[in-house]
């Protein structure tokens, strides 16, 4: 080159530094972008699990993971959550999908209706797809992306018919060029999507930032379902307790009476549904005295009825006999 035309190639080369430096810039900026919506996104599954108050709030809580999901162009046709209870030998399967409308349609949730299903089936580790998830949760892969071919999209389908069944969007031929479903695993299982086309390194890195904000959510449901059967204890333990008290408190055995009102009155505290509770009495003879009292009804009554040989007054002699 000459001296001019390198002089011409050097000033190229400043200039091309600051488109350079420019374009780094904006790299960073649209990763800084990126990462502000991700966050976005996890802190509005953080915000939906803080706020169940009831176990069964749980359906809710999916719902949002799936459309954030949906939000960050993660094309899910459905996300799922794989829930194993080997002790038990069981595993819950939990499905979220947006309806009448394919992921690549999706604008936000003003205009869409989400739905969700759980199942809980026994753990047959006998079947292959379930022993192989047992492997990767197991694993040492936190996040697994398996292919399903265009001719094994049926059988795939036919595996989650239950808790997909009569989903418009989500039926064998809209997946005839085969599918991908990919796994995040996390302390109680796996949170996972449903694709076309496999996930990138990020989107999959992405993936297992929710299934991490979903172990902190399933920890909250645990502890929301813990102390909801505490409290329904200690319900029941007033109830007994307070038919115990007015037991004690009796002088008369007319006062059986109040006894069977109070016992009526706590059985419905504790949402029982039923026409009458009652004891029934049968002290030297097949014979039947009961006490009764229902719902709604202001005064208990006793009721007198002579032994017939019927299956209902059968089973009370027995009974009888067995604990005498």
């Amino acid at each position: 080159l000459s001296e001019s035309e390198a002089d011409i190639l050097k000033r190229f080369s400043k200039v091309f530094e600051q488109a350079y430096t420019r374009f780094l810039d904006l790299q960073k900026a649209e990763a800084q972008v990126r990462e502000a919506k991700i966050e976005s996104a996890l802190e509005r599954t953080r915000t939906q699990s803080m706020i169940m108050q009831h176990s069964n709030e749980l359906d809710d809580t999916l719902r949002v993971f799936h459309e954030q999901v949906l939000l960050l162009g993660i094309n899910s046709a459905f996300s799922f959550l794989w829930l194993p209870d080997e002790k038990n030998d069981r595993h819950i399967f939990w499905a979220a999908w947006a309806e009448n409308i394919s992921p690549t349609q999706f604008i936000d949730h003003t205009t869409t209706a989400f739905n969700s299903k759980a199942i809980d089936y026994p753990l047959d580790r006998n079947d292959p797809a379930t022993t192989q998830c047992l492997v990767d949760w197991k694993g040492n892969e936190p996040i697994v992306s398996y292919h399903v071919q265009p001719t094994g999209v049926k059988s795939y389908f036919l595996a989650w018919q239950e808790l997909i069944d009569g989903v418009e969007n989500l039926k064998p031929e809209n997946f005839s060029d085969g599918l991908y479903y990919v796994e995040a695993f996390m302390k109680y299982g796996c949170f996972g999507v449903m694709v076309t086309n496999d996930l990138t390194a990020d989107e999959k890195k992405i993936l297992g930032r929710f299934a991490t904000e979903f172990e902190r959510t399933y920890r909250r449901f645990l502890d929301l379902q813990k102390a909801e059967v505490q409290a329904r204890e200690a319900q029941i333990e007033g109830a007994l307790e307070r038919v115990r008290s007015r037991t004690m408190a009796m002088h008369k055995s007319e006062e059986l009476f109040e006894v069977i009102n109070v016992l009526s009155e706590q059985l419905q505290r504790l949402d029982f549904k039923f026409d009458s509770a009652s004891f029934a009495i049968n002290n030297n003879s097949d014979d039947l005295d009961f006490w009764l009292a229902s719902p709604g009804q202001p005064y208990p009554a006793k009721i007198y009825i002579p032994y017939v040989d019927q299956p209902v007054m059968n089973n009370v002699n027995q009974a009888k006999k067995k604990w005498s």
